[in-house]
C-alpha cells in the first residue's frame, strides 16, 4: 500500500516537472523566436570586479534606444589592436557609464565625437587620432585605476583622460557603509598607507555572494527567460523606488554633500 502511494506521488512529482520544463523550454523558445532580449551586459572579472562581458551585444531600452555591442576586450567600443599603430595618438578614456553611454549609438557617444573632432583638426596631421573608450557603468576612480594598470597600460596610450562624476564617484570611492548604498558585491577602494595607494580589497578573496553573483549572470546570458524576469525585477525596484523619493529629491545614488565645504571626519576621509 506504502509502496503504491509512493509510486503515485512519484508519478505525480515527475508529471509537475515535465510540465514545468516544457513550459520554460515553450517560453525560453517562444522568446527567441520573437527576438524579444533584455541583455545583461555584465560579467564579472577576478581583478576587476563587475566588467562589460565581451561579445555581448543587444538593444538597451531602458534609458534611451540605442544597439549595444561589447568589443572582444570587453567593452563598449569598435575593436582596437593593443600594438599601437605607426603615427597614431592614443586617448584612453576611463570613466562611468556616462562614458560608456549605452543610451546612444556608438556614433554619439563623446569619445567618437572627440575622435571625429581632433581627427578633422589640421594642426594634428599627419597623425592618426585614436579614442579608445573604457567606460563601465558603475565604476569608481578606483576601479577606473585598476582598469588602467590591469589593461589600460597594454595599449600604450599616449593621453589617459578620466571622467570624475561629482554626483557618485566620491562615494564610489569610499568604503564607509555610511556614505554607500548596499551593493550586490564589494567594491575594490584604495586608502593611504605611508603616502602610498593601498589596494583594501581583493576580488581573488572568494567568498559566497561573489559564486552567487557568477551563477546569476551566467543564468541571465543563457536564457531569455531569467532575462525576462530580471527585466520585470529592475522595473519594479525603480517604480517602488520611484514612489519611495520625496517630489523634488535628489536621485537615487547622487550625492550632495560634495557640493559643500566637508562637515564631518567621514566626508574630509572621503574627500
Amino acid at each position: 500500500m506504502i509502496k503504491k502511494k509512493f509510486n503515485y506521488l512519484a508519478k505525480i512529482g515527475l508529471v509537475i516537472l515535465i510540465s514545468i520544463f516544457g513550459g520554460l523550454l515553450i517560453a525560453e523558445a517562444g522568446l527567441r523566436l520573437l527576438n524579444i532580449s533584455y541583455p545583461v551586459f555584465h560579467g564579472f572579472d577576478p581583478v576587476r570586479g563587475r566588467v562589460l562581458e565581451p561579445g555581448m551585444e543587444g538593444w538597451f531600452r531602458y534609458e534611451g534606444n540605442a544597439y549595444v555591442k561589447i568589443n572582444s576586450a570587453g567593452f563598449r567600443d569598435v575593436e582596437h589592436s593593443i600594438q599601437k599603430p605607426e603615427g597614431t595618438y592614443r586617448i584612453l578614456l576611463l570613466g562611468d557609464s556616462y562614458t560608456e553611454a549605452r543610451q546612444v549609438m556608438l556614433e554619439d557617444t563623446f569619445g567618437r565625437k572627440v575622435e571625429q573632432q581632433l581627427q578633422s583638426c589640421a594642426r594634428l596631421l599627419p597623425h592618426k587620432i585614436e579614442v579608445i573608450n573604457f567606460g563601465v557603468p558603475g565604476y569608481g576612480n578606483a576601479e577606473e585605476l585598476i582598469t588602467l594598470r590591469s589593461r589600460g597600460w597594454a595599449y600604450d596610450p599616449d593621453l589617459v583622460l578620466t571622467m570624475f562624476f561629482s554626483g557618485n564617484d566620491l562615494i564610489d570611492n569610499f568604503p564607509r557603509a555610511e556614505l554607500r548604498e548596499p551593493e550586490y558585491i564589494p567594491r575594490p577602494y584604495f586608502h593611504f598607507d605611508q603616502g602610498e595607494l593601498k589596494l583594501a580589497y581583493n576580488y581573488q578573496e572568494w567568498s559566497p555572494p561573489l559564486l552567487k553573483y557568477q551563477l546569476l549572470l551566467w543564468g541571465v546570458h543563457n536564457f531569455r527567460t531569467l532575462e525576462l524576469l530580471n527585466q520585470a525585477n529592475r522595473v519594479l525596484a525603480a517604480r517602488q523606488i520611484g514612489e519611495s523619493q520625496e517630489p523634488g529629491s535628489s536621485q537615487t545614488g547622487l550625492a550632495d554633500f560634495v557640493y559643500a565645504p566637508p562637515q564631518t571626519p567621514i566626508h574630509r576621509e572621503a574627500w
